[in-house]
């Protein structure tokens, strides 16, 4: 206990002797705006035209151009300017069509066929992973599984089945940057945000969004910033893009997608760079991430200086204040003077 409070005392000293070092914070970069959305018009209760791509911005939503005519699907994502997706509907004479398609956004949006399609399944979402470069489809809305798409013929590879547990069913799919699968629950009233564990296949509640997710529903995900966006249609005449929070599941109103009626499936964020995993979140000071900054931050980072303990990936980030890459005993005493509230 002596030796504690002598190091606590020379802690204290060090820290009054450097009270011109100044406190650095993190500050999380803010998501660029004008993000470029595609969707599908699956139905448009207020214009005589639907079954159509269109384009819009986050921005200003409720304009958009339109991009070609398709029949009815209710799957589509977008990779490296190639909007992937499945044909699902009876066409003629009641004959189902299930055709897989690209449609090549930077050649007028040519449409083509390249494979057999889904093997009579529905495919109701997809969407493309960065963190192992593989395009997934959400099938089967009773008994729903998540599967892997053959980007060349279409094929669909099951890889896991969802265990909807108390839920109704699920609607729209989207994953982050660094692999995480989201998506909603079906509710005619109050949807809830899901993480999927993909290994076996369990759902896991974010939280309530508020609204429901009962007509066709879809999601994104901005691979720039880890941003999810829900094109959510509350009824028949009324529908808004919306920005998710993952962390809590409170959604942004953004705007209306075009007219109020539109029905929007296969939504996708237009992004041909290499994605940028989120920065992770921390509190500056808090190097045993307890969520809060107090002594025994400053006495942890001493003795990780030390050799005599270990800080966790975040908490070596959270206690190098200066941000220069490495913890010292520099960083310890500006914790502490951030523990006591010393200023200046």
């Amino acid at each position: 206990m002596k030796n504690l409070k002598r190091f606590i005392s020379a802690l204290v000293i060090c820290s009054l002797m450097l009270a011109a070092v100044p406190v650095l914070a993190h500050d999380a970069a803010a998501a660029a705006g004008g993000v470029s959305f595609g969707g599908y018009v699956v139905h448009d209760f207020s214009e005589s035209t639907y079954n159509k791509f269109i384009g819009f911005s986050g921005d200003d939503p409720a304009q958009y151009d339109e991009q070609c005519f398709c029949l009815t699907t209710y799957a589509a994502a977008y990779y490296d300017g190639i909007v992937y997706g499945y044909l699902y509907g009876y066409q003629q004479s009641d004959v189902l069509r299930d055709d897989f398609f690209t449609m090549d956004t930077r050649n007028g949006y040519m449409m083509n066929f390249p494979g057999s399609g889904s093997d009579g399944e529905f495919v109701y979402a997809m969407a493309y992973n960065y963190a192992d470069s593989t395009m997934y489809a959400l099938c089967d809305e009773d008994h729903p599984y998540i599967a892997t798409v053959d980007l060349e013929t279409g094929a669909l590879t099951r890889v896991v089945d969802i265990d909807l547990g108390s839920y109704l069913g699920l609607r729209g799919m989207a994953i982050t940057p660094s692999g995480e699968f989201y998506a909603l629950s079906m509710s005619a009233v109050n949807a809830r945000l899901l993480t999927i564990d993909m290994q076996t296949g369990a759902l896991s509640t974010v939280g309530a969004t508020g609204m429901p997710a009962y007509y066709a529903q879809s999601m994104t995900c901005d691979p720039a910033t880890g941003n999810l966006y829900w094109a959510q249609l509350e009824d028949y005449s009324d529908n808004g893009l919306f920005a998710v929070n993952a962390e809590t599941a409170e959604c942004t109103f953004m705007g209306k997608i075009g007219s109020a009626g539109m029905e929007i499936t296969g939504l996708y964020v237009v992004y041909d760079g290499e994605p940028q995993p989120p920065e992770p979140e921390f509190i500056p000071g808090d190097a045993d991430c307890s969520g809060t900054v107090d002594i025994a931050d400053a006495l942890l980072a001493m003795r990780a200086t030390m050799g005599t303990a270990e800080l966790s990936e975040l908490g070596a980030l959270a206690a190098d204040m200066d941000e220069n890459g490495s913890v010292t005993a520099g960083d310890a005493l500006i914790i502490l003077r951030l523990a006591m509230g010393i200023n200046g």
